[in-house]
This record gives structure tokens, sequence and C-alpha cells, in this order.
């Protein structure tokens, strides 16, 4: 018991930073995301776990030969 309140007192602070900075997004900051052709990874990265957390699928991206892969880029940038 008291192994798992020591972890839920490292980790609840972090959790609060993180609704913090959350509600600090504006409406700008995502438009400039979505505006991005080729984002840095970082954003790419937590895009994509935001998609796997909320259970998006990835969306098909064709590729310059014809190909298509899958992306989780295209699923997060949204309708």
């Amino acid at each position: 018991m008291q192994t798992c309140q020591t972890a839920l007192d490292k980790i609840v602070p972090c959790l609060n930073e993180a609704v913090n900075t959350m509600h600090e997004i504006s409406k700008y900051d995502i438009a400039e995301i979505r505006s991005m052709n080729n984002p840095p990874k970082m954003i790419k990265k937590v895009l994509k776990c935001v998609c796997i957390l909320l259970d998006v699928e990835k969306l098909p991206k064709k590729k310059s030969d014809g190909s298509f892969k899958e992306s989780y880029w295209q699923a997060a940038l949204g309708p």
C-alpha cells in the first residue's frame, strides 16, 4: 500500500501539470500544428499517442511512388 502511495505522490504532480498545460492550448496553436506539412518528430509522436489513447484509426497516406502507408498524422489532423 505504501509503495502505491509513493508512486502516486510522484505521478499526480506530473498529471496535474499536463492537465494545466493542456488548458493553455489555443485555437491558434492547433491551427499552426494542422498547417505543418512535415512536423517535427516529437509532435508526430505526441499526436500518435493521443490517437492511440482516443482509439483513432490510422488513415492511408499516398506516397510519392503511388503506394499508400498508414499515418496517424493524417488522422490527427481531423476533418
